[in-house]
This record gives structure tokens, sequence and C-alpha cells, in this order.
């Protein structure tokens, strides 16, 4: 069965019975990309990935006696109003991907509370010495987890473990050394919400897309 989001976000009014409550959902259409490997122009492979969640949507409304509903740019998704009973078999469908439920009638939202994760900020520290006044100057950045509600939460409860670093220290040259917070580079919310979810198998806690100039073994045609 495909997951079904954010039902648990309502709550109905004592003694409604789920026949009586109506639900506009947004139904995610899965693409078959088995069906898709045999196609080698990309603008053909596109257009024939539109056109099979076209006819997986028209299946679907008329398999569920759907008369109105709204669709998406290239036939991802279908938005329309049923009654909450049929949810859980629309999302049992085989071309369903996911369900978003988007409002419940009647229904009261719950207050959303954000949760708490870690976040992984990148933190850059400019180390300087006691009298260099020019050359090299070492730069060290650090990824560090912070348990927070959101990005701004994260950048304020860091604020410790910066100022932890902005002590002045002796180096073995007898001269004073300063690590000088410079910035926030970046902060990563992870799906980390508990030590138990850093698997030993490994568990993503920070990402960085970057550009590079592409060399001629990175070429990739297609066929997997």
């Amino acid at each position: 069965m495909a997951s079904v989001l954010n039902l648990d976000d309502w709550l109905l009014p004592t003694a409604t019975q789920p026949a009586d409550v109506s639900v506009v959902l947004t139904v995610h259409i899965k693409t078959d990309i088995e069906a898709l490997r045999s196609i080698d122009d990309p603008k053909q492979r596109r257009s024939h990935a539109s056109h099979q969640r076209k006819k997986a949507i028209e299946l679907f409304a008329q398999q569920f006696n759907i008369k109105q509903y709204d669709v998406s740019h290239q036939h991802y998704a279908i938005t329309f109003k049923t009654s909450l009973p049929l949810v859980n078999q629309m999302a049992d469908n085989e071309s369903v991907d996911r369900v978003t439920v988007r409002e419940v009638t009647p229904g009261i939202k719950r207050e959303s509370s954000r949760p708490i994760n870690y976040f992984c900020l990148k933190v850059q520290f400019i180390i300087q010495v006691e009298g260099y006044t020019k050359g090299l100057q070492e730069v060290d950045e650090q990824h560090v987890l912070v348990k927070a509600t959101s990005p701004e939460d994260a950048r304020q409860k860091i604020q410790p473990y910066i100022n932890k670093y902005e002590t002045p220290y002796i180096n073995s040259d007898g001269a004073w050394v300063l690590w000088k917070f410079d910035r926030v580079l970046d902060c990563f919310e992870t799906i980390a919400s508990t030590e138990s979810d850093f698997k030993p198998e490994g568990v993503e806690v920070f990402s960085e897309i970057k550009r590079r100039r592409m060399k001629s073994n990175d070429y990739w045609d297609g066929k997997w």
C-alpha cells in the first residue's frame, strides 16, 4: 500500500462516522520505469511517461467513479474530493505512488508541532596566529550535528559550541592562537531524530551538490 500523508493531522468531531467525512486528496501516480528503459530518445521517453501516467489517471478515475478532478503538469498527480472510507482503497491501487490529504470535512486540523531532528551545520573558522600579518592562512570547515526544530533553531543552538572554539590558547611556539568563527556555510536537516537512527550501515548527515567540468569517463549513455 502507498503512503497516506497528513491524514493524522486532522481530528474528527466526536461521533462522526467515516462515511460522513469528505476529503480532498492529491494522488501521485507511479511512473513505470521498466517500460521506459527501451526508449533511447529522452524527448520520446518524457512524452511516453506523461502519456503512461495520463492513461493511469483515466483508469484510476474510472475505477473509483471520480467525475471531477484536476491534473498536474505532465500528469504526475490528480487532485479531487472523495469520501474517507475510500482513502485506503485508493492507496492500495497499483498505479498509486503516494496519497496526500489536503483537507478533511468536517475536520479540525491539529496544531502543527515541528519535529526535533538532527541538523548538520557546515561551520567555518579562521585560524588566527599571533603576529602573522600575511601569507596563506588556515581555514577549518567543520560539520557539526545539532538537535533542533528548524535551521534557525540549529543556528542558535550551535552558539555554545562556537563560543568554546573562540577561546585563545598557546601553540608549541608560545604564540597565541585563536579559532575565530567566520560563518555558517550551510545547514542540512537529516532524517535522524534519535541516536538509534544512526544505523551501522550508514545515514546521510550532509549533502552538497556542486558543479565541475565534465571528464570523458563521466559520460553516461543512459543504459542500465
